[in-house]
């Protein structure tokens, strides 16, 4: 494997997301400066991405510009990804993030958006993820976008063990709703990607998916795994604008990455099948 040369930020490394791109850029030989909220913590020093060679970590604040300057200095690319919180926030968070790789003239910026953020959904989070996608361009960086779906590692929460039944829940859609997800692997192995091949991905958005199946075959899939059937249940939204929303958008277009053409780049990509028989709804 070629090894490549220069120093990449990744933020939220402490993440799920982060921590698989660090670990794919650290294999692939890249330095990885993994940013930190609190170094005196300690705790990102038991996650699996930080025990290997080729990352080092560092203090940083997404609220200050001047924090993520200095955590830019010397880099040759940067992976944003920003934490969950309020869409102004994360709008805010992102656009600092864009200034401060402006300013540092980093090379390569890959940004983790979301599936269908670039569509005028109405949903606030794919919104505030669209305005980031946006800013990124007016600032005319040399980018990367990532837009992933559903994460397989949700269903770690989305099933839910009571009065010895097992039930997914979800925020919308029937049971022959189609949906799309991805492993946070895979977006590693596509972050990866991107830094590795800038002259393929530069100016290029990724639709991400590993498999697409109706919210049937998903209970399907995971009740062979378990050994015992798996119920549906949808988690009432009447009050909730943002779900309904969620839920028309599921029903009327949902997600649209081309599998097929993915896999073609990146053979490992996982499947919901084999993500399960590789022991991680457990993790």
């Amino acid at each position: 494997m070629t090894a490549f040369q220069g120093t990449i930020l990744v933020l939220g490394a402490t993440g799920q997301q982060g921590g698989a791109v660090a670990q794919q850029l650290a294999t692939n030989g890249w330095t990885v400066r993994a940013l930190v909220r609190d170094l005196a913590r300690g705790d990102h020093r038991s996650d699996l991405a930080f025990n290997q060679p080729g990352i080092e970590v560092v203090r940083g604040d997404l609220d200050d510009l001047n924090s993520l300057n200095t955590a830019m200095k010397g880099t040759h690319g940067v992976f944003s990804v920003q934490p969950v919180s309020d869409p102004a926030t994360e709008i805010r968070r992102g656009k600092l993030v864009a200034d401060a790789a402006k300013q540092a003239e980093v090379a390569h910026v890959v940004y983790s958006s979301a599936s269908g953020a670039d569509r005028n959904t109405g949903i606030p989070p794919f919104e505030a993820k669209g305005e980031i996608e946006r800013y990124l361009r007016l600032l005319d960086l040399p980018a990367t976008i990532l837009r992933p779906p559903m994460f397989m590692e949700n269903f770690r929460f989305l099933l839910q063990e009571q009065h010895g039944q097992t039930t997914l829940l979800s925020m919308g859609g029937t049971l022959q709703t189609k949906m799309q997800m991805v492993a946070v692997h895979d977006i590693g192995a596509f972050a990866a990607i991107a830094f590795n091949y800038p002259a393929t991905y530069q100016g290029k958005a990724i639709e991400l998916a590993g498999d697409e199946l109706t919210f049937a075959q998903i209970t399907e899939v995971l009740g062979r795994f378990l050994g015992r059937p798996v119920a549906y249940h949808v988690v009432e939204q009447h009050t909730n604008v943002d779900g309904k929303r969620i839920t028309e958008f599921f029903e009327r277009e949902g997600f649209r990455a081309d599998i097929t053409a993915l896999r073609q780049i990146h053979p490992q990509l996982l499947s919901l099948d084999a993500w399960l028989r590789q022991g991680n709804l457990h993790h």
